[in-house]
């Protein structure tokens, strides 16, 4: 029951942020927030078929393909944000910290390749290390700047936080057996469903029309 109460409430947040984002873009005609609406249209999407699963037999499954495979792709479009509202000379920046935390999530990665789907593994973790590479790198450059340019910080730290908090989700999910509050697993989650609505205004913040 708690994870159905935990998943409804991520639901409502993304599908609300789904829905908003567009009717934004419907006004807007605004490309960054053409893509940002399809990453909460596609998280959505996942959520929703986890939901119904969680509601129909009781408990949480090991692997559900039609709910990962919306997952990746909302993560390829928080890729492609990321990519959209890099300056050319963040492009270019290569800070050491970022190198270091893709090496974390790839250990970390390399360890949940045991637990779960190889190629589904594969794939997302790929997506979400590059969020944090990306994320990493452009708040370590925004931090440098003045002005609107310092303004991205807030979007490629809240960024940065949903890729820590999904690995922790993650690993977490590796020990689970059963979904209570002394749990760390609920947390996470607790944690991602605010994080995905601070990124909504975050996102606002660096987005021109």
């Amino acid at each position: 029951m708690l994870d159905v109460i935990s998943n409804s409430l991520q639901l409502t947040v993304v599908a609300g942020s789904a829905v908003y984002m567009i009717i934004l873009t419907s006004k807007t005609r605004n490309q960054q927030y053409f893509i940002l609406a399809c990453f909460y249209v596609t998280f959505s999407l996942g959520s929703i078929y986890w939901l119904i699963y969680l509601l129909k037999s009781g408990f949480t499954p090991r692997f559900f393909y039609v709910s990962d495979l919306s997952w990746i792709a909302s993560y390829l479009f928080l890729v492609m944000l990321c990519v959209s509202v890099a300056s050319p000379e963040e492009k270019g920046y290569r800070p050491v910290p970022a190198w270091i935390l893709t090496a974390i999530l790839t250990g970390m990665t390399v360890y949940m390749l045991q637990k779960g789907d190889i190629i589904t593994t594969l794939v997302w973790n790929g997506l979400t290390i590059t969020c944090g590479f990306l994320s990493t790198r452009g708040f370590l450059s925004a931090r440098k700047k003045a002005g609107e340019a310092r303004e991205k910080q807030f979007f490629y730290g809240t960024v940065f936080a949903i890729i820590i908090i999904e690995f922790g989700l993650w690993m977490a999910s590796c020990f689970i057996s059963e979904v209570t509050w002394s749990n760390p697993y609920i947390w996470f989650d607790l944690a991602l469903t605010s994080s995905l609505l601070v990124l909504l205004f975050a996102a606002k913040k660096v987005i021109k029309v």
